[in-house]
């Protein structure tokens, strides 16, 4: 009798056998979500990357020319001083000439 009591509840006696044993709840402290209202798309309603490609074109040129005007400036006084560089290097190379 104390055999069949320890394991009268065991989870294999307690299973169901319409669901996989991965999927049942074992926890006896389980609170169902009153009110809460869930939704659930299927993988193939759900649009992921539509809603980002989509506009993607229009986000670049934006991105671009309101970051031209910070980045211009930089870049032709990067211009300015490497092209100088050269022309002084040039310069002192042929100055020297013996």
């Amino acid at each position: 009798m104390s055999v069949r009591a320890a394991f009268g509840k065991t989870r294999p006696l307690m299973a169901r056998y319409d669901v996989s044993p991965h999927l049942v709840k074992l926890w006896k402290t389980h609170k169902h979500t009153d009110g809460q209202v869930i939704r659930q798309l299927s993988p193939y309603e759900q649009k992921v990357i539509q809603p980002w490609a989509g506009h993607l074109p229009k986000e670049i040129i934006w991105r671009v020319t309101e970051g031209a005007w910070d980045i211009l400036p930089a870049l032709a006084a990067l211009y300015g001083v490497v092209a100088w560089g050269k022309w002084y290097y040039a310069d002192i190379c042929h100055h020297h000439r013996d």
